[in-house]
């Protein structure tokens, strides 16, 4: 038995002194720099910040270009010599353009065109002789404009795409910046259960040198023969009870090490431990936050209520636009274009374009509408619904909020109780095992009644620590619901 709490014992001992100790801001620093939670976050956010930057270039100039040459020789009937006449034609054409889109629903482009053409022909049809004509050199230019007056007119409608990206960036943002602090609320918690997990081994190796210690004692007077030898069976009992203790102790101390290397994005199970003294050093013993303030900043600063805010925000702007595409449709488009044509030189198409002698210019609408409205109703139903939803989940937010603010306090409350009775507990259970031991000493008390005290005196050790720890704990809820733990720990 002894032989077995040796081994056990020492190699707790080996494996702790390999153990990194972990300060709590090493911890938060580890977390921030490499948990993938929190890194998958910081990624969708640059992601919904691309998504706005490739929105503000929603309407580029567009400029385009188109280039061609053909020949074509074609035969027909002719009351020449042979009764057929051809007729060779050379083209060449060069276009380009530029046009531009604007949110309110109007484009304009302008087209420059310019052209070269000759034809041969044989006798005509009518017998006349052939000939060349050309080259024939031409030279276009239109602009026109085309303007929505019903469907797609508006800001509201050209910039809905560059609202919502915007409205998502933030919203985004807003998601990173909460799961950092979830992220910062859970590597904090974590160090301090792995603090509470190394005081409880502490505690148990304590219990078990202790039980060890008054087996030996007990075994020198049954040797002495001061002791009848079954007294030996409480205390070897005990010892058993006190090292399967310990095993379980250790055993949920290496569970809660290894929770903690997850958490800092450190995955295959690195040995990691608390330093005590400064986890002694940061209980906020004398905390006492004021509920309603504290509710005040958590309905205002809570990464939650802003996140859904902003998605309230924007299930209201698709609302304006929903059904938009099923809307009539009338479209205005006007256009003015001037020519030139120029025979065997590009100078007089040029001066006709400039002078305008010739071209034109064109006005006409457009009108479309769906015959039936069901598809346009149901899709602004939906947006509707959609916006219902999101407010129903951002008032189920602020209430879950008022509950976690309200839960949290109670769990500082009652951990400052505890600390408090379980210290008072702690010194009157000390006091009452050295009472006990002297009394059987004496004779007066039995074995089993040591062992009884000494366990009301351990677990009033082990209360204290929970308390400390669920106190520290309370603390972190309290500044995560408020929105202030994450400036706190990661400014």
């Amino acid at each position: 038995m002894n032989g077995r709490i040796f081994v056990l014992v020492s190699l707790f001992i080996a494996g702790a002194a390999h153990a990194e100790t972990l300060s709590q801001h090493d911890a938060v620093a580890r977390a921030m720099a490499a948990n993938p939670t929190l890194a998958a976050a910081m990624i969708e956010a640059k992601q919904a910040h691309q998504s706005v930057l490739a929105e503000d270039d929603l309407y580029p100039f567009i400029f385009y270009a188109d280039t061609n040459y053909g020949r074509q020789t074609k035969p027909s009937l002719s009351l020449a010599a042979g009764g057929i006449a051809t007729s060779t034609s050379d083209s060449f054409n060069l276009s380009a353009g530029v046009s531009k889109a604007f949110s309110t629903g109007t484009s304009i482009a302008l087209d420059l065109a310019g052209s070269i053409n000759a034809q041969n022909f044989t006798a005509s049809s009518t017998g006349i002789a052939g000939g060349k004509m050309g080259p024939g050199y031409g030279f276009s230019g239109r602009l026109t404009l085309s303007q929505s007056l019903i469907r797609g007119l508006g800001k509201t409608v050209g910039e809905a795409s560059l609202r919502q990206a915007r409205l998502s960036w933030s919203a985004a943002q807003l998601k990173a910046d909460r799961v950092a602090s979830e992220t910062l609320q859970a590597v904090l918690m974590a160090w301090w259960e792995l603090s509470y997990n190394s005081g409880v081994v502490e505690i148990r190796k304590e219990a078990v040198e202790l039980a060890k210690k008054s087996l030996a004692e007990v075994q020198s007077r049954i040797d002495k023969g001061t002791v009848a030898p079954v007294e030996a069976l409480t205390f070897l009992t005990a010892m058993a009870s006190r090292e399967e203790e310990l095993a379980q102790a250790i055993d949920s101390l290496t569970r809660q090490s290894l929770e903690m290397t997850r958490l800092l994005g450190e995955p295959g199970g690195a040995d990691v431990s608390v330093d005590q003294a400064q986890a002694q050093a940061l209980i906020p013993f004398d905390l006492k936050p004021d509920l309603t303030k504290v509710l005040e900043l958590a309905l205002e600063n809570s990464y939650r209520i802003r996140e859904l805010t902003v998605l309230v925000d924007i299930s209201r702007d698709q609302a304006k636009i929903a059904g938009e595409a099923l809307r009539p449709k009338l479209d205005l488009l006007a256009w003015i274009q001037g020519e030139g044509l120029g025979n065997q030189s590009m100078v007089p198409a040029f001066e006709q374009f400039g002078k305008a002698q010739a071209g034109g210019a064109f006005v006409g609408l457009t009108f479309e509408m769906p015959l039936t409205n069901g598809r346009k109703r149901a899709q602004r139903a939906q947006a509707a619904m959609a916006v219902e939803v999101a407010e129903a989940n951002l008032m189920a937010a602020a209430q879950q909020i008022r509950t976690d603010v309200e839960s949290a306090f109670s769990k500082l409350d009652s951990a400052q109780q505890r600390w408090k009775l379980a210290e008072q507990t702690l010194g009157f259970a000390a006091q009452q095992v050295q009472a006990t031991k002297r009394r059987y000493e004496i004779g007066t008390a039995i074995a089993i009644e040591v062992e009884q005290a000494e366990d009301a005196w351990r677990q009033a050790k082990l209360r204290v620590e929970r308390a400390k720890t669920d106190l520290a704990q309370a603390d972190i809820q309290i500044q995560h619901i408020s929105g202030s733990l994450l400036s706190k720990y990661a400014p």
